[in-house]
């Protein structure tokens, strides 16, 4: 049996990371929440070959090529304990989503069955934010400029539910669990 796979997206602070652990919280057995940024540390910390790759692409400040990303997630969700996998805020770029969803969909062990956005104003997401105002800011311009795209893509896949992440966070986590709970 495939993995089912749901994807957490949205912009910074909205909660992706909240709600993806409040469901491997909720779920232990059956849920195994993943950060994209997570699984490329702990990877650099495996000292494998593709470790001591993303470290040298940190070292000289580039970013991570998506094909590197991808093949991280890929494993990462194939070596999961559950048949369910969140992973949040991943594919952020049209490229990547694109890439992703080709690998995905032509993938037997591995099905996406929903993309959630969690939806935020500007405002908001500012207001939760952990890191600093530059880096939102920088963040939040890089959101804008790809999300309309990533959208586009997965509605025409019929995957994607959007979620009012503005409401109380118990409120939010209902909506998530309302659209999963048929998929876990």
């Amino acid at each position: 049996m495939p993995k089912k796979l749901i994807l957490i997206i949205g912009a910074p602070g909205a909660g992706k990371s909240t709600q993806a652990e409040m469901l491997a919280q909720k779920y232990p057995e059956k849920i195994t929440s993943y950060s994209t940024g997570e699984l490329l540390k702990q990877e650099t910390q495996s000292g494998s070959a593709v470790g001591r790759i993303i470290s040298d692409y940190f070292y000289k400040g580039h970013l991570v090529p998506s094909s590197i990303i991808i093949d991280v997630v890929l494993d990462a969700i194939k070596a999961a304990p559950t048949d369910v996998v969140v992973i949040e805020g991943f594919p952020r770029k049209e490229k990547q989503v694109k890439l992703f969803g080709d690998v995905l969909f032509s993938h037997k062990d591995i099905e996406l069955v929903n993309v959630i956005e969690l939806s935020v104003s500007d405002i908001a997401g500012k207001e939760r934010f952990t890191g600093s105002e530059e880096i939102y800011e920088n963040e939040l311009q890089a959101y804008k400029e790809t999300i309309a795209e990533v959208e586009k893509y997965y509605k025409e896949h019929d995957l994607l539910k959007v979620v009012d992440a503005e409401a109380p966070l118990d409120e939010t986590f209902r909506q998530i669990e309302v659209i999963i709970q048929d998929k876990i």
